[in-house]
Parts: structure tokens; C-alpha cells; sequence
């Protein structure tokens, strides 16, 4: 026997319209949060202060420069950024900055796979030799293991979650603001810590590191069965102190004590 079950949906006409703006639309990466941010950053540079005040003041010159979009059927107003579906760069984590460098343009995807697939194939022969290199491949082709692979298509043309960017936009990211934050955000700071740190043994950090990479961001390995995935706690904030206090008192609570 055959159940059929309609499905009633009670949304209002705007919850309705959200919903189907959040499933049509294509986000836009904003780099304004990232250009705020920075701005502030190398402003502060060498000026004897602690990185909490200086992150604070980076924060600070962003929320209070940003621009806010107001959405006609946003409740609380505000967005993330200038657009109604916009991602943010927190650009100082450096989460994501690689994945930008490479994967918004086709030419830099190819280069980055082939050099590699190609810093593997040197560290294997090294290692165990071309016979040992060829039989490790058949091996893993006679059970089936897929070859990783970057793909082909860039961020704005994958089928799955694409992005779009703006090209003055692109061109300021890549050119200005990714390269000033090489080897200085938390990202590439841990990375250097774990790899000087004891949390590897053997040649495990060099056989890890020699890998071929399937995607352009990839969590720290430090062993068969441990990954860092995580580089900070999620949060609940205590939104009910805030709407029942407001931030004026709030402030003046802190500024009593």
C-alpha cells in the first residue's frame, strides 16, 4: 500500500523568499573585511603594541567602515558583507587563502596539481625506487583508490557550492592581499609549530608534507587516524544579555568595574 503524504508548507511569503534566494543565489566573496582589516593591521605594525589591542583596533576600523546591506526582508538588519549572500575573508586565520590563490584561476589549479603530483613522484622514487613507485600505483589502481585531483574548475564554475568574485576584486586579493599575509597568519604559524614540535615521529612530517593534494586547503596530518581540522572553538554567544542590557549598558558595566 502506497501512503501519500502531502507536504503543506506554512512559511509567510518572505520566510518563502528567503529561502528560495538562499537556494538560488550564487555567493559573492567580499574582500572588504579582509582590506579593513589589513589596513588597520600594517598600520599598527612596530608600534609597541600587545596582538590583542592590535587585533582589536583591525576589528574595529572593519565594523565601524563596512558597509552594512539591509535587506527589505531582514528582521534584524545586517548582513556579513555588502551583499545579501557575501563571504567574508577573515584574511589574519588564513584559512582559506590558499584555496583562493589557487582555485580562482584555472591556469594556477593546473600548476599547483602538477607540482604536486610531481614533488611525490620525486620524494616515492627517492624512497623505494621507480620499479617500487610503479608497483605502489598498480596496486592502488587494482583497488580502486581514486587518483586526487584539484578537478578542473575553478571556484566560480564547480556544479557544488560555487563562488563568484568580482575581478577588481580578484585582481586586489591576489595581488595585495594574500602575499602580505604569507607566512603570518595563524594558519601558517601553527603549521610551523606542529611541524617543529615532537607531535610527529619518524619521517611521518616528511612523507605527510610530500603527499599529492586533492584540494587546495587540507587540514594538518599528524598521524594515520588524527587530523586538525579545527583551528578554533565554535561559539554561542549570550545574545540575551545583549538585547535584554543593550551595549551602552553593558559598556558602562565594564567601564564601573
Amino acid at each position: 500500500m502506497i501512503k501519500i503524504i502531502e507536504l503543506i508548507d506554512n512559511a509567510s511569503e518572505r520566510i518563502k523568499r528567503i529561502r528560495r534566494r538562499f537556494l538560488d543565489d550564487i555567493p559573492l566573496i567580499s574582500i572588504e573585511r579582509a582590506q579593513l582589516y589589513t589596513e588597520k593591521w600594517k598600520e599598527t605594525e612596530n608600534k609597541g603594541l600587545s596582538p590583542g589591542v592590535r587585533v582589536a583596533l583591525s576589528m574595529k576600523n572593519v565594523l565601524k567602515n563596512m558597509t552594512i546591506y539591509i535587506d527589505p526582508d531582514d528582521r534584524i538588519a545586517g548582513k556579513w558583507t555588502e551583499n545579501f549572500i557575501g563571504i567574508p575573508i577573515d584574511i589574519e586565520r588564513g584559512i582559506w587563502n590558499n584555496v583562493f590563490e589557487v582555485e580562482l584561476d584555472a591556469k594556477t589549479m593546473n600548476k599547483y596539481m602538477k607540482e604536486s603530483n610531481k614533488n611525490y613522484m620525486s620524494y616515492m622514487i627517492n624512497k623505494i625506487g621507480p620499479d617500487g613507485l610503479r608497483e605502489l600505483l598498480e596496486n592502488t589502481k587494482k583497488i580502486g583508490a581514486p587518483i586526487t585531483t584539484l578537478g578542473t574548475d575553478t571556484l566560480d564554475k564547480r556544479k557544488i557550492n560555487p563562488y563568484q568574485i568580482r575581478e577588481e576584486d580578484k585582481k586586489i586579493l591576489l595581488e595585495e592581499l594574500i602575499p602580505y599575509w604569507k607566512n603570518k597568519t595563524l594558519a601558517d604559524i601553527l603549521e610551523k609549530e606542529y611541524a617543529n614540535s615532537d607531535v610527529y615521529t619518524g619521517e611521518s612530517y616528511e612523507f605527510l608534507t610530500h603527499l599529492p593534494l586533492k584540494t587546495a586547503q587540507n587540514d594538518i596530518v599528524i598521524s594515520p587516524c588524527a587530523v586538525i581540522g579545527t583551528w578554533q572553538g565554535h561559539l554561542v554567544l549570550d545574545y540575551e544579555t545583549v538585547l535584554k542590557k543593550g551595549f551602552l549598558t553593558m559598556q558602562k558595566e565594564v567601564q564601573d568595574e
